[in-house]
């Protein structure tokens, strides 16, 4: 997962040539066709997919294919938000002076202004993040440790939010800083304005930055609970089905998976949680040394 996440930190901070970007696609393509990729970078991502599939599906084959499948639909949402920005118009902004000064500009949303599919920014957003990659990784941290995928399968939506939102709301100062316009809580703002959204937090006044913040963090906050509700529950509901009362209904559970089972998938997903939020946090990437200095001091 490091050397996944490396990769695709490369392509996400522009680290790619100029060329390596333009191929992408076509690499892509390529990988498809059973061809060898265009590129240095393209070989080195679809190496790590193969040895993704093969570390991830050592037992169970459906695990290694949702991994490999993960990163590569990762690309496909990389590759559309390229499209994205190479199809919106970008406008000087005010602060542009005269012509031998230097320019700022931004991106111009307009274009999604014709789309009255106000969820597009979230299916957007399931497309380009590494959600699949991760939560196959968390229930299965090494070779020989593994939680059955059928324990944790119903919990996938959950864990899909919490991952995409969770970093769409850390890495949103970051953005910000960085003068992209074009992220998800960007595109929120701009579809429910569009539709005429009031703001919570502004009097007569349209959907706000901060209103779409707001529900961008209830959102990821009810998915968190679903899941810390969801795994306690299963706990619960494991100890009790073995109980003498239910005697026969703990041996029908007893033949699906045990007791060590249920408690690594709780507990896996119980260090997953926290360790996501503090790699963060902690990352020089996102910039956010006043929430860790408050976590410090608290």
């Amino acid at each position: 997962m490091a050397k996944g996440t490396a990769l695709v930190i490369t392509a996400d901070s522009d680290f790619l040539p100029p060329h390596v970007k333009k191929s992408l696609p076509h690499s892509q393509m390529r990988i498809w066709q059973g061809l060898e990729p265009l590129d240095e970078w393209s070989s080195r991502f679809f190496g790590h997919i193969r040895e993704a599939a093969e570390l991830f599906g050592s037992n169970d084959p459906a695990l290694g294919t949702l991994s490999a499948s993960g990163w590569m639909r990762h690309i496909d949402g990389w590759c559309l938000e390229n499209k994205i920005s190479d199809i919106t118009t970008t406008i000087q902004s005010p602060c542009s002076s005269s012509a031998g000064s230097e320019r700022s500009s931004q991106t111009d949303l307009s274009l999604f202004k014709a789309c009255p599919v106000e969820d597009f920014p979230y299916y957007l957003r399931s497309i380009t993040g590494t959600q699949i990659p991760y939560f196959v990784a968390i229930f299965k941290p090494t070779r020989g440790i593994e939680a059955p995928y059928p324990i944790w399968m119903s919990y996938v939506p959950a864990l899909t939010t919490m991952i995409n939102l969770g970093n769409d709301l850390l890495s949103f100062p970051k953005e910000v800083l960085a003068g992209e316009t074009a992220n998800y809580i960007s595109l929120v703002t701009q579809m429910k304005r569009d539709a005429g959204y009031k703001s919570k937090f502004a009097n007569d006044s349209l959907w706000t930055m901060r209103d779409s913040i707001q529900e961008l963090f209830m959102r990821l906050v009810d998915s968190i609970r679903a899941l810390d509700d969801g795994f306690a529950d299963l706990l619960l509901r494991d100890c009790y089905c073995r109980s003498t009362e239910h005697k026969l209904l703990s041996q029908e559970r007893r033949s699906r998976w045990s007791k060590s089972q249920v408690q690594l998938t709780a507990t896996l997903w119980a260090l997953f949680k926290q360790g996501y939020f503090a790699w963060h946090i902690n990352s020089k990437r996102y910039g956010l040394d006043s929430l860790k200095s408050h976590f410090e001091g608290a």
